[in-house]
């Protein structure tokens, strides 16, 4: 597992991005407006979007998976998270 933040060179620069984004997902990590959102990856290739919503005292790592992950890729992806937050 890896997060990615926003404007990753992995995403803007690797030069075969189809071995990392399925063209079916670029619009949704490469918006209309230019931005390249943070996203996951799951054995080398992005699997989602995620964010940190902040409230007053509390922080919350959001995921948006592309499709249905496997418990063990939810758990990695648990375990990876709670440092980040």
């Amino acid at each position: 597992m890896r997060f990615l933040p926003e404007f990753d060179n992995l995403v803007l620069a690797h030069a075969a991005r189809r071995r990392i984004i399925a063209d079916a997902h670029r619009p949704k990590v490469c918006t209309k407006n230019l931005r390249v959102l943070p996203t996951f990856l799951v054995g080398g290739v992005a699997a989602g979007l995620w964010k940190v919503e902040r409230a007053k005292k509390t922080a919350t790592l959001r995921i948006t998976p592309f499709e249905k992950l496997s418990r063990v890729a939810q758990s990695e992806l648990t375990r990876e998270a709670d440092p980040l937050l």
